[in-house]
């Protein structure tokens, strides 16, 4: 009967611990950026001219957005 009880409370304390951690993953601070232009499309250019143009984001997450890397592509 003892190892019973034991086995139901360690049941429950592990469902119980996995209940809490799910709450955790949700409520974690976290960046998230959103994209406001992702495309654009160039005129015509002469050979040599130089274009610029740019892309706005914002980071709408609850948390510091750090961007380490960008590729033109």
């Amino acid at each position: 009967m003892r190892i019973k009880t034991i086995i139901i409370l360690v049941f429950f304390f592990c469902v119980t611990q996995a209940g809490f951690a799910e709450n955790a993953k949700q409520t974690a601070p976290r960046p998230e950026i959103k994209i406001i232009e992702s495309a654009y499309t160039f005129k015509t250019i002469a050979e040599g001219e130089e274009i610029i143009h740019d892309f706005t984001f914002k980071n709408t997450g609850t948390a510091l957005l750090d961007i380490l890397k960008v590729r033109p592509g």
